[in-house]
């Protein structure tokens, strides 16, 4: 069987992806699954630079899809919104879009928007609160690959070696990180 080269995607098919995803993953899962290379997280590493590129027409929609909600907008919407910002490198107003969804209590987007939120304050340079949600994050999920991928190499800087050396044991054994312990 020949090997199959990942699709290109138009901005808008970036675009349509994301949000589909985001908004509709049981539709996306089984429409998509042809796209192998799409599926679930693939699908931003494709989208995020396209979307990037095109931040503004992105936003755009996002925030015109947020005013037809009245006022309150699912989640989902304010995640991609979110998103969008810190793909574009607007990680002050990402964590505001974040903050606002974590604050809705809604567990299914509590750990997102707080790991997301971690992902912005460390792209800041704030190394102590991306931390702080890193950790708010292990605490429902103490096994959290993305967050321990994402805490470890803070806590080696800040010189807690201890507490970096047992997050990474509860890493895969083929995860680079535990390489590097």
């Amino acid at each position: 069987m020949p090997k199959r080269e990942p699709p290109t995607l138009a901005v808008a098919d970036a675009v349509s992806l994301f949000l589909i995803r985001e908004l509709h993953p049981e539709i996306y899962v089984r429409e998509c699954k042809p796209w192998e290379l799409l599926i679930a997280k693939p699908a931003w590493r494709h989208a995020k630079p396209l979307i990037k590129d095109n931040a503004a027409r992105v936003r755009g929609v996002l925030e015109d899809l947020i005013a037809a909600q009245n006022g309150f907008p699912s989640s989902s919407l304010l995640m991609c919104l979110g998103k969008v910002l810190q793909a574009s490198d607007e990680h002050d107003a990402a964590i505001t879009v974040f903050r606002a969804v974590v604050e809705r209590g809604e567990p299914e987007y509590e750990y997102k928007a707080t790991y997301n939120v971690g992902k912005c304050q460390a792209a800041l340079g704030d190394e102590a609160a991306a931390r702080a949600s890193f950790e708010d994050v292990l605490r429902p999920r103490p096994r959290d690959a993305l967050a321990i991928r994402e805490l470890v190499p803070i806590l080696r800087r800040a010189g807690d070696h201890a507490r970096a050396d047992l997050l990474v044991g509860f890493l895969p054994d083929d995860d680079p990180l535990r390489a590097s312990a």
